[in-house]
């Protein structure tokens, strides 16, 4: 309720500014008009004047998505969770494989600039239903002020996404995001609430092979209704990105430090191999990390080691085609023998024949371990990943064809994910999407709830007020790719297309101001582009009331209840991915 609030409040009180700049620049129109009789000395005069005015823009988007999806009948966790909700009602067989969901959702960006301020928020809201009940939400994603304290020096705070990391599909470098789904192509996700300093500085032309440098330093506290969904409560974190230009070669040491997640230490690297193509991959370890699993008898273990992760990526792009591929190697996710005991017991509770009440009960204590621990991305640990993107096949102008799949190294399970997009005008497509979950059985994407989904998304971009100052070319619109931009850049909505989603570079994303500009003018775009086991499992209390984990904060499983989303989705706010 208390966001709800300020966020109507925020609304309101930025409608009273965008009156208040409108009155004033209808005032000025009026009195240049009046003592000013040449067209180009008028032209003239407002530039000059609107070079020292602040900047206001207002955009937004408008979603809608339909999807038909098929159940998987075969999937253990499908008829887990119909036992849980039904309980001796429930006979297998007797299940509806076919279901219908609309959903719809609203985005708005707001920025304001002054001469050495930024002030940058979006909000959300969205609406779906099944057919059989009607959910709607509204959230908050970012809101946080900018500050140039000195030429090179900012000062942030409020709430931010942190897109930390140079994959394409999976992100092991997200120390303050969500893990995102390599088919989930638009993953909803809110920031963290921060306040941290950022300094960059860009070198002059020479030998030094040094061009830029950038150090940010973040602080979060993790409190009750303040980024409780990040860990443990009650503690502050740190967390630190130093990126570097090597000639064209972009290279970030991350680091996270605290108690409300186990320690994390990250490397990336992202190089140019001449115009067309790009070689990048994330490295990193977790010294502390406690994996949780079950056995074949449903007894939770606990083992603790140094986790390590990599991942390497090509690209190939040119003006009409674009493929990259990629291959995962995660240390932290489970082993085949872990999965298959997990599978076993799943398939143990599904068929057991007990009274209702311990039925229940049994479906509910491995339906909160499975969303708690089972239900990430990268649930093992070999993966591979592919993506082909091809602009006006067959001279067909307006489309554009896309495909991308992962496929687990380790059961040989897959999923693929087709689109067609038709682009009608610059800011309104439609598109057309087709997952598909293929593999045997007590697989991964072979025990997927969904087996396929049918899906027609329509996106609509537009403009609620842009200020009347002109993009500088080196900055316009569509070079931010859709995420915000730091101090002296212009905000644009982000694109339906995936390849307008997944930005070329961090740098791309966030610049801070170079230490040769001045404070009002804008930023210049930067360019360039195993598991050695420790201690021994050990037993451990099946109902934990703080389990450690690296990747998914424990949870008591005696008092919440488990959470359900449509079978489409991997978290409740993004329709069409396959769970």
């Amino acid at each position: 309720m208390r966001r709800k609030r300020f966020v109507l409040l925020l609304f309101f009180l930025y409608l009273l500014l965008f009156s208040c700049y409108s009155q004033r620049e209808k005032g000025a129109l009026a009195q240049g008009l009046f003592n000013q009789q040449d067209s180009g000395l008028l032209q003239h005069r407002r530039q000059s004047e609107e070079a020292d005015q602040q900047v206001f823009d207002l955009t937004g988007q408008i979603q809608y998505r339909h999807c038909l999806s098929a159940e998987n009948e075969k999937a253990k966790s499908y008829h887990l969770e119909r036992l849980y909700q039904e309980g001796k009602d429930y006979q297998q067989g007797k299940e509806n494989s076919r279901q219908l969901a609309d959903w719809l959702q609203i985005r708005l960006w707001g920025n304001e600039r002054w001469e050495k301020s930024e002030f940058f928020w979006k909000m959300k809201g969205i609406a779906q239903t099944d057919g059989a009940k009607l959910e709607k939400k509204t959230e908050l994603e970012e809101a946080y002020l900018s500050w140039a304290l000195y030429p090179g020096l900012q000062l942030s705070a409020g709430q931010k996404i942190f897109p930390w990391g140079k994959s394409r599909s999976f992100n092991p470098q997200a120390f303050l995001d969500l893990p995102r789904h390599p088919l989930d192509f638009d993953p909803s996700r809110c920031g963290l609430i921060f306040c941290g300093l950022e300094y960059g500085q860009k070198f002059p032309p020479g030998p030094d092979p040094l061009k830029e440098l950038t150090l940010t330093t973040l602080a979060f506290p993790v409190q009750e209704r303040i980024n409780e969904e990040f860990g443990q409560p009650k503690h502050w974190n740190l967390a630190g990105k130093l990126s570097l230009l090597f000639w064209n070669t972009e290279i970030d040491f991350l680091a996270l430090r605290g108690k409300s997640r186990p320690e994390r230490y990250g490397f990336s690297f992202s190089r140019q191999l001449g115009p067309i193509w790009e070689i990048y991959g994330d490295f990193g370890v977790s010294p502390q990390y406690d994996k949780i699993f079950l056995d074949r008898s449903g007894t939770l273990w606990q083992t603790r080691y140094a986790a390590f992760y990599s991942l390497w990526g090509i690209q190939y792009k040119r003006e009409t085609i674009r493929w990259s591929a990629e291959y995962y190697r995660n240390k932290a996710g489970f082993t085949p023998q872990e999965m298959q005991d997990y599978y076993q017991y799943l398939d143990k509770i599904v068929n057991l024949q007990s009274s209702e009440n311990e039925n229940q009960a049994l479906a509910k204590r491995l339906l909160t371990l499975t969303e708690t621990y089972y239900r990430r991305p990268d649930l093992m640990q070999e993966y591979a990943y592919f993506e082909i993107m091809k602009r006006e096949p067959l001279d067909l102008r307006p489309l554009t064809f896309s495909l991308a799949g992962v496929w687990n190294l380790q059961d040989r399970s897959y999923g693929l994910c087709p689109q067609l997009q038709y682009r009608a005008k610059s800011n309104l497509s439609l598109s057309l999407r087709a997952p598909v979950a293929a593999g045997e059985p007590n697989s991964e994407f072979g025990e997927k709830s969904t087996r396929w989904a049918a899906e027609v998304w329509l996106n609509c971009s537009f403009e609620l007020f842009v200020s009347c100052r002109p993009y500088p070319e080196s900055r316009s619109p569509d070079s931010t790719n859709g995420s915000r931009p730091s101090l002296g850049n212009y905000p644009s909505p982000p694109d339906s297309s995936r390849e307008q989603r997944l930005p070329k570079k961090e740098s791309d994303q966030y610049q801070p101001p170079a230490a040769s500009q001045s404070l009002a003018e804008p930023n210049q775009e930067m360019t360039g582009s195993e598991q050695d086991q420790g201690e021994q499992p050990s037993l451990v209390d099946p109902y934990p009331a703080d389990a450690p984990s690296a990747n998914t904060p424990p949870v008591d499983e005696s008092e919440q209840e488990p959470s359900f989303s449509h079978p489409l989705i991997l978290d409740e706010n993004s329709p069409g991915s396959l769970r």
